[in-house]
């Protein structure tokens, strides 16, 4: 009984995050276009409207690790999830892309003190014999939500409103303030370990995750261009039917893909499974590029998920290779930190070069940036080999 895995308060925390995130990517997917078609913005301005929510995420991220401790992570939780379903309904006040930016701002911040806090009490919960095993079934509720909620989004915007996206949202984020709040535990009393002694950045910042992190900010960044753009993307080239099967399949390739790549990674390391996985994200952008049709067109989204499903996850391996214990954590949020900056500032600017790149262009670009990735982690391997070999003399 003592490695029990699904737990009642496993269950709650992780459908939790589930509905927040699924709010999240319903509203992503369409806030650029719905800025574009109803509050007469630049592809710019709406990028940044995109953007802005991850970027106040990345902040709240980084000032919310000490507050866990401090408060306790279950009203932290509750802070976030509060602040995520307050903001939902000041969407009504949007009448110009600077409100709406500011109040995804807003939203962002629920979303990361929300997302951090739940992921903090999931591996808190979890027996440390099946940590990783646990960890992998709650990000699940990631990988999922990235399926349900893209999905949901487009179908919403294109078959009712974007209104009806908000009354959705606005459900799902209070159904997981309600499953905070049934949590049996507190999680304050025996959680307060010593916070790092470390001052400075490196409180906050793991230096040896920082090279395949900044590989991850230019991959996360070209991921932007999917999310953020597609939806208007498929407008223009017309095929918005195919659009909405779009995340479905990235996400099945994903979850069919992800206990093969896991069992390779361990067996064979995970440049193995690395390498591929930047070929394959870059095919899939190329792919998309130039659809013409349904097949082509969602074709590349089975080749997205297998490469950047991937990526986000073996990155996370990679970044956390050689650290000291007490320090995998500050590594992994490290990654996902600087990483998820890509996503935050992408749509900002890869929506300035829309105007005279044109679509079509835009995935051909960031699918050559994605490659540079690749030669750029292929460097930093060559240099680690070379450090251990001389360590090793």
């Amino acid at each position: 009984m003592q490695d029990k895995l699904w737990t009642r308060d496993f269950c709650l925390v992780s459908f939790s995050n589930f509905f927040v995130y699924v709010a999240y990517y319903a509203l992503m997917v369409v806030t650029a276009v719905y800025a574009l078609d109803q509050l007469n913005a630049t592809t710019s301005q709406a990028g940044l409207a995109a953007g802005i929510f991850l970027v106040a995420g990345l902040i709240a991220r980084f000032f919310t690790g000490p507050l866990l401790s401090l408060a306790g992570k279950k009203k932290m939780m509750l802070l976030g999830t509060l602040l995520y379903t307050g903001t939902m309904l000041l969407y009504s006040l949007a009448d110009n892309v600077y409100l709406l930016s500011g109040i995804r701002f807003l939203q962002g911040i629920g979303f990361g003190i929300s997302t951090t806090a739940m992921a903090a009490v999931a591996a808190e919960i979890l027996p440390q014999k099946r940590q990783g095993e646990g960890l992998g079934y709650f990000l699940l509720s990631v990988t999922l939500a990235s399926a349900v909620g893209p999905f949901l989004g487009l179908y919403l915007y294109q078959g009712y409103s974007f209104w009806m996206i908000l009354y959705i949202g606005l459900g799902l984020a209070f159904f997981s303030s309600v499953f905070v709040l049934l949590l049996g535990l507190d999680y304050v009393q025996g959680t307060m370990q010593a916070v790092s002694k470390e001052k400075g950045l490196r409180k906050y910042l793991e230096y040896s995750a920082m090279p395949i992190a900044g590989i991850g900010f230019l991959v996360f960044l070209c991921y932007s261009s999917v999310i953020g753009f597609l939806s208007a993307y498929v407008a223009v080239i017309d095929l918005q039917e195919a659009g909405q099967y779009f995340f479905l399949l990235y996400s099945l390739a994903i979850l069919l893909s992800r206990p093969f790549v896991g069992r390779l990674s361990d067996t064979r390391g995970t440049s193995y499974v690395l390498y591929p996985a930047f070929i394959f994200f870059a095919i899939g952008l190329f792919l998309v590029s130039q659809a013409q049709g349904n097949v082509l067109f969602l074709l590349s989204s089975v080749f997205m998920g297998i490469g950047f499903g991937t990526f986000s996850s073996m990155g996370q391996v990679v970044a956390i290779q050689g650290v000291a214990k007490n320090r995998i954590g500050v590594a992994t949020s490290t990654f996902l930190a600087v990483s998820e900056l890509g996503i935050g500032i992408g749509p900002f600017l890869l929506g300035n070069m829309v105007p005279w790149l044109g679509f079509r262009n835009l995935y051909l670009l960031v699918g050559i940036v994605v490659l540079a990735a690749l030669l750029m982690y292929h460097m930093m391997q060559s240099k680690t080999k070379t450090t251990v070999s001389e360590v090793t003399r």
